[in-house]
């Protein structure tokens, strides 16, 4: 049985910050020592969030871009297969988009893709055809019509350089003297490095990835970042200007 005391508490009105505490759902209890603690109940943590490298969707965006940044939506449509053309819509914020059409009078087809651009970035391929710019139809137009439309579209859209931005690292395998070149576009390298007598050597090339797509090796040193010869720098310094350096190249992922 309750009390009238009891009864009267449960009815009286909340005040705005027991209103709080109920939102919320975390109700502090005070200790003998004045000190707060949320009870087990209270305690349960919001899901890690783990940085998102998978688009989501089906528009693939860079993971610097932001809402406050331009973008043009360009849906493509991929070559007829057993199962029918799958569209693809990706959004760019770069210019230029490094892709060229043919003159075909309907649907014209993606003849070239530019190495370092933000079309080939996302994996935009030759074959591929153009179907609609920010969810316009361009079924009909002619090549110049649509390049037209592309180039007014992407007139406020942040300029990359004339040559998008790159890492140049040179290795030369254990105990000899040949150097092989590679030049990065694109990030994450895949690359995992450890200390060997002062210098930084390959441990792991992760597939799908840059380093494994130019053919890095396990086992090669490296000897020189950005035509900088590495020698006499610690192991921590190379590691660290390679990381500045893959900072600044285009994000683009696993790929197959």
């Amino acid at each position: 049985m309750v009390s009238d005391n009891v009864a009267d508490k449960e009815l009286k009105p909340q005040s705005p910050e027991e209103l709080m505490e109920m939102a919320y759902g975390a109700k502090l209890l005070a200790t003998d020592q004045d000190q707060a603690e949320l009870t087990p109940a209270d305690r349960e943590v919001a899901p890690e969030v783990f940085e998102q490298l998978a688009p989501e969707d089906g528009v693939e965006t860079p993971p610097w871009a932001s809402e406050q940044v331009p973008s043009v939506r360009i849906t493509f449509l991929e070559p007829m297969t057993g199962e029918g053309g799958k569209e693809v819509t990706i959004a760019f914020r770069q210019k230029p988009l490094g892709i060229h059409l043919s003159d075909n009078p309907v649907l014209p087809v993606i003849t070239e893709v530019g190495e370092g651009y933000e079309a080939e970035s996302f994996g935009v391929e030759k074959g591929w055809r153009i179907k609609a710019v920010n969810g316009t139809s361009v079924m009909d137009l002619k090549t110049d019509e649509i390049l037209h439309m592309l180039a007014d579209s992407c007139r406020l859209l942040q300029s990359s350089s004339s040559k998008p931005p790159y890492m140049s690292l040179s290795f030369k395998e254990l105990h000899q003297q040949v150097e092989f070149d590679f030049t990065f576009y694109r990030s994450p390298l895949g690359l995992h490095f450890a200390e060997f007598k002062g210098s930084a050597i390959v441990t792991r090339v992760d597939g799908g990835y840059e380093g494994a797509l130019l053919g890095v090796k396990e086992a090669m040193q490296v000897t020189s970042i950005n035509g900088a010869n590495v020698a006499g720098l610690k192991y921590s310094e190379v590691l660290q200007l390679i990381k500045d350096s893959s900072q600044k190249l285009t994000f683009a992922g696993k790929r197959p």
